[in-house]
């Protein structure tokens, strides 16, 4: 997505010349750091092309800081926009905002991604194999898998079943084009009929 460089704000702009983040041999989207209490500590992102990714992966390096990975979840555009505007009358960008929401939200999925995957340690082989052979698997081996790998999410598996997953805890306002993507992340491989529905109760 192209911006306007002359409309951004001087922090937006700064973010995009000067990224202090940055580590461009990086292997997956963000590297993450956490502490004992699964705080983020420090994150890096690796080197994009488009523009607005760039400055977004920057300012949620930072904006990320001290928070946990139910804190993600709850970062929204209109705090994450105050945080890139030099004053509070200017808006950071003159683009659509619906447009660079949805940038935002996939960027904030591919760091929860990359976050999950670091807790996961020697935990991600297992769940890794499992979704692989999904196909393959039964209703009760896919209740256990989903019942491991919610739990690595901190929600709770009410049901698996053919084409939902019935869970309490999940992040408010989850959308299954968000579950399918957050899947993607942490998986890299297709996930062709891995019940994408969520409905949390």
């Amino acid at each position: 997505m192209k911006v306007n460089l002359d409309k951004i704000s001087i922090r937006a702009k700064g973010f995009l010349e000067s990224p202090q983040y940055l580590k461009a041999d990086l292997l997956e989207d963000f590297e993450v750091e956490l502490d004992s209490s699964d705080k983020i500590l420090t994150v890096f992102h690796k080197l994009n092309s488009d523009t607005i990714e760039l400055i977004f992966s920057e300012a949620l390096a930072i904006f990320s800081r001290n928070r946990t990975e139910n804190e993600l979840w709850k970062i929204n555009f209109r705090e994450f926009e105050n945080f890139l505007r030099d004053e509070n009358h200017l808006p950071a960008f003159e683009e659509s905002s619906e447009l660079l929401e949805e940038k935002l939200i996939k960027i904030k999925i591919s760091l929860i991604a990359c976050l999950i995957k670091k807790r996961m340690k020697a935990d991600f082989a297992k769940l890794e194999e499992g979704i692989s052979h999904w196909g393959n698997l039964n209703l009760t081996s896919r209740n256990i898998w989903a019942k491991d790998f919610l739990s690595v999410l901190g929600w709770e598996l009410i049901f698996c079943n053919e084409d939902s997953l019935t869970v309490t805890k999940a992040p408010p306002g989850l959308a299954n084009e968000s579950l399918e993507f957050l899947f993607q992340k942490i998986f890299r491989q297709g996930v062709q009929g891995i019940p994408m529905k969520v409905v949390a109760v």
